[in-house]
């Protein structure tokens, strides 16, 4: 992973999210990238497997009561 991160850094791509979960043989990073055609082309050129889904990202203000807020709107 250090070599697939060191080329986003390389290209300039940055991560706006990342969760990892690590397992005892492998683990699951999961990351949202401003570029992801470019990010896609550098995991396959490191031989890493990776699947492609499209989430929600929500930028929401440093506050205390900012996720409560959000949840309490209705679901669209």
């Amino acid at each position: 992973m250090a070599l697939f991160y060191q080329r986003l850094a390389d290209r300039n791509i940055n991560i706006t999210a990342i969760s990892v979960v690590e397992y005892t043989l492998h683990s699951v990073v999961r990351m949202v990238v401003d570029n992801p055609l470019a990010s896609l082309k550098i995991l396959d050129e490191c031989c890493l497997a990776c699947d492609e889904t499209d989430v929600l990202l929500v930028n929401l203000p440093n506050g205390r009561s900012a996720l409560a807020e959000l949840a309490r709107k209705p679901a669209l």
